[in-house]
């Protein structure tokens, strides 16, 4: 029984993880303005593992929980963390 609940707590807070969603999307660049490829773009401390990577020309796009902070990572830069404050951004 105690499994089976936990089981259904779980559930629920995955769903409205789900539902309190906002789309970011951006471009990395470097202190020239070009663009950066492979830069990971993560939610850190979210329970689900969300993340992404920078395509060629240095686009992301990443669905995150309202209010979410993202890190952004890579090899040979110092990473950086920006707050989320919901509505749908283009950082």
């Amino acid at each position: 029984m105690k499994k089976t609940l936990a089981f259904i707590v779980l559930l629920f807070s995955t769903m409205a993880a789900v539902l309190a969603q906002d789309t970011v999307s951006g471009i990395v660049t470097d202190q020239n303005g070009e663009p950066l490829v492979g830069v990971a773009v993560t939610v850190p401390g979210s329970p689900v593992p969300l993340g992404t990577t920078t395509d060629l020309d240095g686009h992301y796009e990443l669905s995150v929980p309202s209010d979410a902070v993202l890190e952004f990572s890579s090899l040979g830069y110092h990473s950086v963390t920006v707050q989320v404050t919901g509505g749908g951004k283009h950082l």
